[in-house]
């Protein structure tokens, strides 16, 4: 078995025990000029807690101590030599459309979400572009903005694994969305778009999200109805896939 494979099958047979955490951020009134309490800021992690004196298999042993097999890590207090290793994170805003959220002093305050404007001009039906009265069933009433998801390097290409936990954190904010929002980027290119590599990584990605049932609405924004089947069900092969459905 080579080292790649090696490092694979650690980090595979551990994915079961990942734990997925999603907390929203709202004023609780309109505090100040950039405060309003429809919109909430969204963060996602995903962890493991790994005891590397409790690993018998050297390849293991290895595998946690790369600086690559996490975001960020940290001692857990009280743990003896547990460590918390996040292995994804991701970020966004939720708008909660039926409380009317002064949509463009939300987007227009940080230039992560400016790109997403075009999605709240020209108001149809739902309260998003009038384009969506004839693309989505309407069903919900907040919009999900996923702004940025990253995965810690050692991880990527094992399959899917980035795509699962990023679909496991967006679960816990869709019960009540008309539509899921996003706008790929390879953020992991550090020369921007001027990298001779970054065209290639923009394609990798989309087909990423067009994987979990986003499709191309304009402006590279991709958008999910989750009302529809098409994120469970792939969701549920990536799970075959990685060896995680349960019968």
């Amino acid at each position: 078995m080579t080292r790649d494979e090696d490092l694979s099958r650690v980090l595979l047979a551990r994915l079961p025990e990942a734990r997925v955490s999603v907390g929203l951020s709202a004023p609780v009134t309109e505090y100040s000029d950039y405060d309003d309490r429809a919109v909430a800021a969204w963060h996602g992690e995903v962890d493991l807690h790994v005891d590397p004196e409790d690993v018998d298999d050297p390849a293991e042993v290895q595998a946690w101590a790369r600086p690559d097999a996490a975001l960020s890590r940290q001692d857990v207090v009280g743990g003896g030599a547990t460590q918390r290793l996040v292995v994804a994170t991701a970020r966004g805003l939720v708008l909660d459309l039926d409380a009317h959220p002064d949509v463009r002093l939300a987007l227009d305050e940080s230039a992560d979400y400016a790109h997403f404007m075009p999605l709240f001009e020209r108001p149809g039906a739902y309260g998003v572009n009038e384009e969506f009265d004839e693309l989505i069933d309407g069903a919900g009433n907040r919009v999900v903005l996923l702004d940025r998801a990253l995965l810690a390097p050692a991880w990527r290409g094992l399959g899917g694994v980035g795509r699962l936990l990023t679909a496991r954190m967006l679960r816990w904010l869709m019960s009540d969305a008309l539509l899921a929002i996003t706008q790929p980027a390879p953020f992991e290119i550090d020369g921007g778009a001027a990298d001779p590599a970054y065209r290639t990584a923009l394609q990798q990605v989309r087909g990423v999200w067009s994987s979990l049932g986003f499709s191309h609405w304009r402006d590279d924004i991709w958008y999910l109805d989750p009302a529809l089947v098409a994120f469970d069900d792939a969701v549920a092969a990536l799970e075959d896939r990685l060896g995680l459905r349960r019968d």
